[in-house]
């Protein structure tokens, strides 16, 4: 037991450790992911878990949900849609305060119904380009804005984050979309005030200051494939919601599958 403690904590510390110093140092620029499958070849190599047992703690429903989110997160991305969206909050803003509400409210909004990680990873570069459109713009706020937004607005839905998907899955909630909604929506609206008046608090040097915006013809480079993601987006909640209501408890890696495929096509 000693011996697995030990070794466990060795995976913890170097997995964590490559994760951190990433960002600080070149000769550690090693992806998340890879980091994650260091610590998790070392659990297995040292005998802290089986091989089956590690095959057995995937669950294959929420990572088809993942990926299928992923994909249609993709579609958005690719279609010019957040790139258009990025570039309407920027080009409507005259305030840095304003923009920074706005990138913060459409985050937390859009998180609730794709996986927070897929939003951030999509959105992310369409936020810094669409930046550069205005003058003198500091991107800091903005990037703060949409890590705040993804991570709280994500807390109130099921499907917000790979988190509460393994909980709705994992624990038989029933009606798991209203449960969330009941005792998750107070607190989510709760936090998106507090969080908002904190971040006009810490970037108030550049709160007030004003947005310069050029003049750019952003427009959608795949109307078609934008429309038809957004399309697979709502329906894929409207029926998970209306499944919920009426009990009828559908698979819900399978309808966002379902939904993913048709955006491939």
């Amino acid at each position: 037991m000693e011996y697995r403690f030990i070794a466990a904590s060795i995976a913890l510390l170097i997995t964590y450790s490559l994760i951190v110093l990433r960002g600080v140092s070149r000769r550690f620029d090693v992806p998340a992911w890879v980091a994650m499958l260091i610590g998790a070849s070392i659990m297995i190599g040292t005998g802290v878990v089986t091989p089956s047992e590690a095959l057995s703690s995937i669950n294959l429903n929420v990572i088809i949900f993942l990926f299928s989110l992923f994909t249609i997160a993709s579609a958005l991305e690719v279609s010019g849609f957040l790139s258009y969206v990025a570039y309407r909050l920027v080009s409507s803003s005259r305030k840095m305060y304003n923009l920074i509400g706005k990138v913060f409210l459409s985050s937390a909004v859009l998180s609730m119904v794709i996986s927070n990680d897929g939003l951030a990873a999509s959105f992310t570069p369409m936020i810094i380009e669409s930046g550069k459109a205005a003058n003198n713009i500091d991107v800091k706020p903005l990037l703060y804005a949409l890590a705040y937004g993804v991570t709280i607005g994500s807390v109130m839905m099921p499907i917000g984050n790979p988190q509460n998907l393994l909980i709705a899955i994992e624990s038989g909630i029933p009606r798991p979309f209203v449960s969330f909604i009941k005792y998750l929506a107070i607190p989510t609206l709760i936090n998106l005030a507090v969080t908002y008046a904190l971040m006009l608090v810490l970037f108030r040097r550049s709160a007030m200051d004003d947005l310069e915006v050029k003049s750019l013809s952003i427009t959608l480079s795949d109307p078609a494939l934008s429309n038809l993601a957004l399309i697979m987006l709502i329906l894929i909640v409207a029926v998970l919601v209306a499944s919920d209501l009426v009990g009828l408890n559908l698979n819900a890696a399978l309808v966002a599958l379902i939904g993913q495929l048709s955006c491939m096509h």
